[in-house]
């Protein structure tokens, strides 16, 4: 009993891992399958035959147990074809179709079997283990011959395959060789000893082999093969590779390791001292972020330049990090041999795969070009410009910081990308690298070096883009600089404009010289700064354009010739665009002759949708105009000039430009605009008539973000100005790859009101001046202004709409976020603010207004707020007892007691009837004591005014700090509501704290 037992468990076995198999749903898996679904067929069929004393129906199962053997067989010839790759199993079609066809055969004979004894007869024995003995005849015999056939060819196919595969990939076909040829054996055994009653052991192993074969094809030689075959591509890669624990100790490690650290690997070899023998600077790693560094090693006498990355391993959550892997790769090929820095085709393969992720921000990029090297290399030699290019690449990499990334681009380009520096160092690098020029060049001659500039201050800014940008301000210096071939355009430039206008003879280079000292006293970058220097030089080249008997006219113009000459602006916008050079001011040059009142040409635009150069040009153009002659008039005064500036801050110029502008004269000649000396100079924000004459107060002025950017006539992004990515969050280069249009830009929910109260607004005026969400490309909205309008685009000769924006989500009041160049505006956001969002009777918010406020203000994380509930227990009664003039009086005092007790810690409103409410904002840190007593001290008051109109009256306060986190104003007050009624059911005149 206890085998029949095994065997029915066997079964069951089997029947488990068919399933499994079957799972794969692969020819192979079905064929396994089917030898398990076999396997459990024979183990049942021979229990039978075994077990059963009628002669008949033991003799049926014998035969169907015959029968799922040559199955069996014949299912595994099939998994094991398909295991092996072959076509056949026999290595022939014909042979095998025989083989089919004896199998139909020999199913025919044992079938037949039981009721006409051909091929075996059984002889009854209670003795044996098993009741029956076999007594075989010649078909029995054949199909024996044909089951070891079955084995044999399976046997053939596993050597075969074995022989022709590599030493590393034969376990996994001699696992199965190995528990065939046990079974074999065993079954041997079992037919020499047949006649004496024994149970067929190989009927159990027919399941262990099936589990067996299923654990090591799908499992255990897959991760085998898979471990050994890691470890030969650690022990064959020529790249080292090596794998730190997360205790910093060494887990694997290619062979070749020893060659970069010249000696063989010691086992119990830390990080620290790795990173110490390949001289990497460990304080530059962030060994929580991915990095990628050069470092150059000598190798067997030859030295090598390597590409180390590093990455933190992390596990399946991201969390910690359970390794350290190093990957060094031999970069030889991709360093320009010339200067060991990467090469141009390497860089921007780099930029391509990896972009900025292994770089810690902000990242400075510095592009650094060789004065006048193709005259160097014209008179000197390609070997003398070559020694030049070297021994600046030394000196930049001497100096830059350890961990920092060079390339060499295009031409004698050289670029150095450093992290965790930020644009302040720039000065202090570049004076370094020239004091090591200076004092390592051999060379007969001297030269110097342009350089441009680009900060990386944001991780979603693109390596390339920031490149290009450093580069184009590269090209700017050297064109602004004397001893570049570039300023040959620059010159030409000039010389025309001076022969076509005889006012531009030195005024050129004067306001040249005031936009540089103007741009570095206002804090501008390397890039504005050449773009402002390359402005003055063609500020006015439009004026190519413009007849001479114009420009040069002694009297005044007609308002024929002054439109004419008015058009130099468009005129010199078109220039501008035609060359690559100019293009990037070309806006500028459109735009200086624009007020800040909006009352210039050729657009009207106001104030910050003015370009900001433009603006700065204004300024200066203007002043060099009034203190210089011109044939229509003689010069000012400079204290005249300045006075003439002055008065017209923020009207005609930018407020803030000229009051820089005027100090800067000040500083240099010491005189005051009213032509004063040594004198501080006065406010330029003077208010003019039909302005409110209030003067105002410093901490009433802030500056605001400001961003123009131009659509196209389907309202897709054309253009944006540097302010964009700031506001928005999407760069320059997000506009063209996400083809960004304005519907972007706004929330799903508020593009239908957005779009039809902006047609409308444009529709009837030509502007839309609108306050509304706008969603950040991180998916957050801040609250904006937006003034649209449409213009006319001569160069593209389309109708364009400029967007002007500007980010009122910090600013305190809605009168501080109004621009100050739109003052009717102001008055009617003034005038709506009484009419809307006060309460007519208290004077404080109306229901609606506090909501709006008290949301606004949750916003501040930096604040705990609690918000007041508050209500005057039994004031109907005293309304209908003194009258509604009575009512309102208590009102007002209650309002007014409020507001004097809680003071300008809250906001306040009168949510309706008798009941008022306050947002109070206190620091993180206030002790939960002093909110108490805060509120304790406002019920007492509050009761004690109420009993001064009459005895009774009381009042009641339900009271919520918001939870952490919460920016809720629905959720807060509905705490505080609660909180209310809480405390009017304990009988009124209290007040109840919940936090």
């Amino acid at each position: 009993m206890g085998y029949t037992t095994i065997l029915k468990i066997a079964a069951l076995i089997d029947i488990f891992f068919m399933i499994l198999s079957l799972k794969s749903r692969t020819r192979r898996s079905s064929a396994l399958a089917a030898c398990g679904f076999f396997a459990a067929f024979i183990a049942v069929t021979y229990i039978r035959s075994a077990t059963l004393t009628d002669y008949l129906p033991m003799s049926i199962m014998a035969s169907l147990y015959f029968i799922g053997i040559d199955l069996l067989l014949v299912s595994l010839c099939a998994y094991v074809m398909y295991y092996t790759d072959q076509q056949t199993i026999s290595g022939s079609h014909v042979a095998d179709s025989l083989l089919k066809l004896y199998l139909a055969i020999d199913i025919m004979i044992l079938l037949f079997n039981p009721f006409k004894e051909i091929a075996i007869s059984y002889i009854y024995d209670e003795r044996g283990m098993s009741l029956w003995r076999y007594s075989p005849k010649l078909l029995y015999d054949l199909h024996i011959i044909y089951s070891y056939i079955l084995i044999a060819l399976i046997l053939v196919m596993l050597i075969r395959k074995t022989v022709n595969v590599p030493r590393i990939f034969r376990i996994k076909y001699l696992v199965i060789i190995y528990g065939i040829l046990i079974i074999v054996a065993v079954n041997g055994v079992f037919l020499l000893f047949q006649t004496s009653g024994f149970y067929d052991v190989s009927i159990l192993l027919y399941t262990f082999v099936l589990a067996y074969i299923y654990l090591f094809d799908f499992h255990i030689i897959k991760r085998a093969t898979k471990n050994r075959a890691r470890e030969l591509m650690l022990e064959k890669m020529s790249s080292p590779i090596l794998l730190f624990d997360n205790e910093e100790k060494l887990l694997v490690y290619s062979n070749s390791v020893k060659d970069i650290i010249d000696q063989d690997i010691d086992q119990n070899l830390t990080m620290e001292s790795f990173i110490r023998k390949v001289h990497l600077e460990k304080e530059h790693f962030d060994f929580a972020s991915e990095r990628s560094v050069i470092i150059y090693r000598t190798v067997n006498g030859t030295r090598k330049v390597y590409r180390c990355d590093y990455k933190p391993l992390r596990d399946s959550a991201a969390k910690s990090i359970f390794g350290y892997l190093f990957v060094f790769t031999d970069s030889s090929l991709d360093v320009d041999p010339l200067t060991e820095f990467v090469s141009r085709t390497r860089f921007y393969k780099w930029t391509a795969v990896e972009n900025d992720r292994v770089y810690l921000l902000p990242a400075l990029v510095i592009a650094y070009d060789i004065n006048e090297m193709s005259l160097i290399n014209r008179q000197h030699g390609h070997d003398q410009g070559d020694q030049a290019l070297r021994t600046l690449a030394n000196a930049i990499r001497a100096t830059m910081p350890p961990d920092s990334y060079f390339a060499r681009l295009n031409d004698a380009i050289l670029l150095s990308i450093s992290p965790r520096v930020d644009s302040s160092h720039i000065d202090e690098y570049i004076d370094t690298i020239r004091d090591r020029v200076k004092k390592s060049s051999t060379l007969p001659f001297k030269f110097d070096f342009a350089y441009g500039s680009y900060q990386i201050g944001s991780a979603e800014e693109k390596i390339t883009a920031a490149v290009d940008t450093a580069i184009s301000a590269l090209y700017l210096k050297k064109m602004m600089d004397n001893r570049s071939l570039h300023a040959s355009l620059r010159n030409l430039l000039v010389q025309i404009q001076q022969e076509c206008d005889s006012s531009t003879d030195g005024h050129i280079e004067r306001t040249h010289n005031l936009c540089m000292r103007l741009g570095r006293r206002l804090g501008y970058s390397e890039r504005q700064l050449s773009e402002l220097a390359l402005l003055c030089l063609t500020l006015d080249i439009g004026k190519l354009g413009i007849p001479p008997e114009i420009l040069n006219k002694p009297g005044k113009l007609t308002d024929q010739e002054w439109e004419i000459l008015k058009s130099h602006t468009e005129k010199g916008y078109r220039i501008a665009k035609a060359s690559k050079e100019l293009s990037i001011i070309a806006d500028c040059i459109l735009h200086h002759h624009e007020r800040w009142d909006g009352k210039g040409y050729p657009d009207g635009l106001k104030a910050e949708a003015i370009p900001l150069l433009s603006r700065v040009v204004a300024v200066i153009d203007a002043y060099d105009a009034m203190i210089n002659d011109r044939p229509y008039r003689k010069k000012l005064p400079v204290c005249q000039a300045l006075e003439e500036i002055r008065r017209n801050a923020g009207v005609q110029f930018d407020p803030t430009i000229a009051t820089e502008f005027i100090k800067m004269i000040q500083e240099q000649t010491g005189i005051a605009p009213d032509g004063s000396s040594n004198e501080f100079i006065k406010p330029i924000l003077t208010l003019r008539a039909d302005e409110d004459s209030r003067a105002l107060e410093n901490e009433n002025l802030h500056l605001l973000h400001f961003s123009r950017y131009v659509l196209d006539e389907n309202d897709h992004i054309l253009s944006a100005d540097e302010n964009f990515e700031m506001i928005t969050g999407y760069s320059r280069n997000d506009i063209v790859e996400m083809k960004l249009c304005q519907l972007d830009l706004i929330p799903p929910e508020d593009r239908d009101r957005y779009t039809a109260l902006a047609a409308r607004t444009v529709s009837s005026n030509g502007y839309a001046y609108i306050e509304h969400r706008l969603r950040r490309k991180d998916n957050t909205n801040i609250n904006i202004f937006c003034l649209g309008r449409r213009f006319y685009d001569s160069a593209a000769r389309k109708m364009r709409n400029a967007i002007f924006i500007t980010d009122i989500s910090q600013s305190k009041t809605i009168q501080r976020l109004v621009d100050k160049g739109l003052v009717s505006m102001k008055r009617s956001l003034t005038a709506y603010e009484s009419l809307a969002r006060k309460d007519s009777l208290t004077g404080i918010l109306n229901n609606s207004a506090f909501a709006n406020d008290a949301q606004e203000k949750l916003y501040e994380e930096e604040k705990v707020h609690i918000l007041l509930m508050i209500d005057l227990d039994n004031f109907k009664s005293y309304n209908d007892a003194y009258g509604h003039p009575a009512g309102d009086e208590l009102l007002k005092s209650i309002s007014i007691k409020l507001q004097e007790t809680i003071g300008d810690v809250g906001i306040y409103g009168r949510m309706g009837g008798d009941e008022f409410a306050v947002l109070i904002s206190l620091e993180k840190d206030t002790d939960l004591t002093v909110i108490e007593e805060l509120i304790s001290n406002a019920t007492n008051v509050l009761c004690d005014s109420a009993k001064s109109f009459s005895p009774t009256l009381s009042v009641s306060i339900g009271a919520k700090i918001n939870e952490s986190g919460s920016t809720s104003f629905s959720a807060i007050y509905r705490g505080a509501d609660i909180a209310l009624y809480e405390a009017k059911q304990n009988g009124k005149g209290h007040y109840i704290l919940k936090n």
